[in-house]
């Protein structure tokens, strides 16, 4: 049986996170390049509230996927964790969504 520790705990809090800012990274780089979710989702076979749940960090993006939206928006996959540390820690200013 697994137990659930703080320490467990804290580390999916960072992931789900990382994850949110993942998500915030895609929508500002779409936006920059004046794209729609419609788009993307259709150049990803997607549905359009698919891009919605990654963009709101609800549904985690595949490494696959995260180069797929890379690729179409014209940016480095590293782009994305712009402002996430060694660690997986997010900066402070990242973490207030500045």
């Amino acid at each position: 049986m697994r137990r659930d520790t703080a320490a467990g705990r804290e580390r999916k809090r960072e992931a789900q996170s990382i994850n949110r800012h993942v998500g915030r990274q895609v929508r500002q780089c779409r936006l920059r390049i004046g794209a729609s979710q419609e788009r993307l989702a259709a150049h990803l076979g997607v549905s359009f509230q698919q891009v919605q749940k990654y963009e709101n960090g609800v549904n985690r993006i595949s490494a696959g996927r995260l180069m797929q939206i890379a690729d179409f928006l014209g940016v480095r996959v590293e782009d994305f964790f712009e402002g996430v540390t060694l660690r997986g820690r997010l900066t402070d200013d990242t973490a207030t969504g500045r």
